[in-house]
């Protein structure tokens, strides 16, 4: 489905006339997806899909992955490997240049599996340095295309 025609079947949360929003809907603006769901973001979601290192915080060791969306809170990523709930790791964006990677912590907030090709996981961003935030919204700007 394209882009367009997903926000086109984005509709706002309908409420009755003169009541109150929930406060996550007030601090998020919430959106009934083309799947029924509400989006309760509070950062946009853009859809990316770049190459990322991560590993486990004290083991060595890289594996790759790539990201499947992202904001500034947090990333979905895909990956060979099942991670596990709540564990923290390290993910490195080689951006600008493998050299000087963008590098972040995450933790896994969610995780499912991707029929027998790998797996899918959401990931909260825990630690990131000012000059590396500043870098991930920069990457967000230069590589994200918004999904609704």
């Amino acid at each position: 489905m394209g882009l367009n025609r997903m926000r086109d079947l984005i509709k706002p949360v309908a409420r009755e006339k003169n009541s109150k929003p929930a406060a996550a809907e007030r601090s998020t603006k919430a959106a009934q997806l083309p799947s029924g769901d509400l989006e309760m973001r509070r950062s946009p979601r853009l859809f990316m899909n770049l190459q990322i290192n991560y590993q486990q915080k004290n083991s060595e060791g890289w594996k790759s992955g790539h990201t499947v969306n992202a904001s500034k809170e947090g990333l979905s990523i895909f990956t060979t490997e099942q991670l596990k709930v709540r564990q923290n790791f390290q993910i490195r964006f080689p951006y600008p240049t493998p050299k000087d990677p963008l590098e972040m912590g995450g933790k896994v907030l969610w995780i499912k599996p991707i029929l027998k090709e790998g797996f899918h996981a959401g990931i909260k961003i825990v630690e990131i340095s000012g000059k590396n935030q500043i870098r991930f919204e920069e990457l967000l700007a230069d590589f994200g295309v918004r999904l609704y």
